[in-house]
């Protein structure tokens, strides 16, 4: 039998099942016991996993569901088992070298007669990031009251190589890393301080596509706008993901990209639920959420710090005083920061 564990966090294919995206929201009642998928195969072996997740009667968590079987499947037969790793969260036992064109279907037996099995899905051919940098931005945006607010950040823009003859999906995804200072440390302490702070961007989705024809590509694409703070002020690196993908995979990730970003005017289109390519075969009646997604990833890293901008960028200095040591322990100690490691990233 499966177990269950019970926690709470950011899902947006969960806010899609409640028919909620912030912030528009609509008046639907929640589904229970519904079972969330998501998993990915790539060529790059830090980003083969995937999460179990079920929507639990109480409205604000998630269940992970331990104790699955996970295999993947290739079109020769060859299965390739995954072990779980944390709460409902599996990777493969040896990294899975996947071939440029083969396909491969995603494997999941949950007991409880639940066994979902993914359609077959293809390697798609990969897309080179040409270049990748960053420029300080001042972007203005209409508030709640109404009134043009500027804001002060860094703009992320790719330029890909040129695509294949047919239709190219993309999407984005980025790791980021900067130095912390901790101005309020001990000298006897020569460990606590000039941390890298790394961390995974939560809940991020942008797509692109470049239509049928040769010769074209993305050029200066935006792919994100990240507020300035503090973690400018040394340096700061992201880790850019390109992902190469299916057109379905494409359309998923489109359909959340677009429901994310509603305003909640009656200029929005209608939400919508992201299709799965899950089924579960015991069951057919069954809907499973998520997706199983086959990738080939290019990546490159872009690095600045607060010198670059036209507007002051906090320091830590700034941020550290000793009137706020309590709810700050990291102006002491970066070690004790989330994501804080001595060791630097090799593609910071």
């Amino acid at each position: 039998m499966i177990n269950r564990k019970l926690s709470y966090g950011p899902l947006f294919t969960l806010l899609l099942l409640a028919g909620c995206i912030e912030p528009f929201s609509l008046d639907i009642e929640r589904v229970s016991n519904q079972i969330i998928v998501e998993g990915i195969l790539s060529n790059h072996p830090e980003l083969q996993s995937v999460k179990l997740r079920q929507t639990p009667n109480d409205p604000l968590g998630f269940i992970e569901l331990e104790g699955a079987i996970v295999k993947v499947e290739n079109s020769n037969g060859i299965k390739f088992s995954f072990s779980e790793v944390a709460a409902g969260t599996y990777y493969p036992i040896t990294p899975i070298e996947i071939t440029n064109g083969e396909k491969y279907r995603l494997l999941v037996d949950l007991g409880d007669s639940v066994q979902i099995v993914s359609n077959w899905q293809s390697v798609p051919p990969p897309l080179k990031i040409e270049t990748a940098y960053v420029s300080p931005t001042i972007e203005q945006s209409v508030n709640d009251n109404g009134y043009l607010t500027p804001y002060y950040g860094f703009s992320y823009y790719v330029t890909s190589d040129y695509t294949n003859p047919t239709s190219t999906f993309v999407r984005y995804s980025y790791q980021s890393a900067y130095i912390m200072e901790s101005p309020l440390r001990s000298s006897l302490c020569s460990d606590c301080t000039g941390c890298y702070i790394v961390s995974n961007a939560k809940d991020f989705i942008k797509t692109a596509f470049v239509e049928n024809g040769s010769r074209k590509r993305l050029l200066n694409f935006q792919i994100a706008f990240i507020n300035s703070s503090y973690e400018y002020s040394i340096k700061k690196t992201l880790r850019i993901f390109q992902h190469s993908i299916n057109e379905d995979t494409y359309e998923y990730y489109a359909t959340i990209e677009q429901q994310k970003n509603l305003k909640g005017t009656i200029f929005d289109p209608p939400p919508a639920i992201a299709k799965t390519n899950l089924k579960d075969v015991r069951n057919p009646e069954r809907v499973i959420y998520g997706f199983f997604e086959v990738n080939s990833v290019d990546e490159a890293s872009v690095s600045t710090n607060g010198n670059s901008a036209p507007f002051a960028v906090r320091t830590f200095d700034e941020i550290c005083t000793p009137y706020n040591l309590y709810t700050n322990p990291q102006c002491a100690d970066c070690r004790v920061k989330e994501g804080a490691t001595n060791e630097r990233p090799h593609w910071f």
